[in-house]
């Protein structure tokens, strides 16, 4: 890492897990960073689009209102909202855009068959882990309002998810691997860590599973990964 770049600013709560997967990613590239935490009184309603900023100041930044947000001072542009650098949104844009920008091995554009199958694992975690486990944290931890959904089917759709990952992880391990894709972690396996690694915030059991314990304790093993709060 160049000693020149300019710390990344990144808005968020350090309770979020898609703001973690950005905090966790910048640590493990070893980029300078200023954390800007999100006041909480901007953060509601408390419903199925928890997480929602209604600031107009968050909104000409991300107008979809989601955190994390990130700013790039390296790169500046005259498309971005803000003069402070290149303004981004969607975690799974942020990780891409960190891992090709300053950690290329952690998505190697240059291997098809590695970044097809990172993307099965970025679309994985943006719908069955999204609409299952994060739900299920949401519900019993900060008692939001998940409705459509209800407790019990959310508990049912973890389970499937959970037993569809530990399957995965089962058979990468039995080919003496360690990682969700390849032979080295990428952000396949950052972005599918945090929420996993809090299941049991959801009074559900790591013991049940076994292969994924073991990837979630290989994952705290990468070199600079550093231990945030709730992990």
């Amino acid at each position: 890492m160049s000693s020149e770049l300019k710390p990344i600013i990144i808005y968020g709560l350090l309770l979020s897990g898609n703001v973690q997967k950005v905090l966790i990613a910048l640590n493990i590239f070893q980029l300078k960073y200023e954390f800007r935490e999100v006041p909480r009184q901007l953060i509601g309603p408390q419903s199925y689009e928890s997480g929602h900023i209604k600031s107009k100041e968050f909104l000409q930044l991300n107008p979809r209102g989601f955190i994390p947000i990130i700013i790039d001072p390296n790169n500046l542009t005259d498309e971005s909202p803000s003069s402070e650098g290149l303004v981004l949104w969607d975690t799974a844009t942020i990780l891409t855009y960190l891992a090709y920008n300053y950690k290329k091995e952690y998505y190697p554009v240059d291997k098809v068959l590695i970044i097809s199958k990172i993307n099965y694992w970025l679309a994985f975690t943006a719908n069955e882990i999204q609409n299952s486990v994060t739900k299920l944290r949401q519900s019993k931890l900060f008692q939001w309002d998940i409705s459509p959904l209800t407790q019990p089917i959310v508990i049912e759709l973890s389970l499937k998810t959970l037993s569809i990952l530990n399957s995965q992880l089962s058979d990468i391990h039995s080919k003496g691997k360690r990682w969700l894709v390849g032979d080295n972690p990428t952000i396949a396996d950052i972005v599918v860590f945090p929420y996993i690694a809090w299941i049991e915030q959801s009074e559900l059991s790591l013991n049940d599973y076994p292969d994924m314990k073991q990837w979630i304790n290989d994952f705290s093993s990468i070199p600079n990964y550093v231990t945030l709060p709730g992990l």
